[in-house]
């Protein structure tokens, strides 16, 4: 996946071994993929940050992985378990995608439930790790950023924090 080499890329069979893999889930009648690091100091006992990292419009979660200037190898090296999600909504490029962050889209009664797709991660992270639920952050650029702001309003109460990158209320 073009990945910078911090840890060994894993098979889903070998899920949760320290590593980088890609999941899917069901969420809101529609299968969504993301792609996690897990730490290389991985262990499901010890309580764990989580740090999702959205990608901006027309972009990918490899894309941004690519461009992140090492947030992801920083996340991994501190032993945070990095989520890169994908937004489901068809970027105009027909290249990637976008988030339904409910700014300057006119169709905003029809925006995926993403912050709810974001929660469902933690919901199956949780599963296998023990989340730190104090350190639970969320950084977007762009379309990301926007969408970061959304999940800070509707999931305040989880997320320690978000961190918006190239990214206004204005269109």
């Amino acid at each position: 996946v073009g990945w910078p080499a911090i840890s060994t890329p894993r098979d889903a069979d070998e899920w949760p071994t320290a590593g980088r893999y890609e999941r899917t889930l069901e969420h809101a009648g529609n299968k969504r993929r993301y792609l996690v690091q897990l730490p290389t100091n991985f262990d499901e006992t010890k309580p764990t940050p989580v740090f999702f990292m959205l990608h901006g419009g027309g972009g990918t979660p490899e894309g941004y992985i690519r461009k992140d200037l090492g947030v992801s190898v920083g996340a991994a090296a501190a032993g945070y378990i990095a989520v890169f999600p994908e937004g489901i909504i068809e970027h105009q490029s027909k290249k990637g995608f976008r988030w339904g962050h409910g700014l300057c889209q006119p169709d905003v009664e029809k925006d995926p439930d993403d912050a709810g797709f974001l929660g469902k991660i933690l919901d199956e992270l949780g599963l296998i790790a023990a989340i730190d639920e104090r350190r639970i952050y969320v950084m977007g650029f762009s379309s990301g950023g926007r969408m970061a702001h959304r999940v800070g309003a509707e999931m305040g109460d989880k997320v320690a924090a978000i961190v918006a990158v190239g990214a206004s209320a204005s269109c």
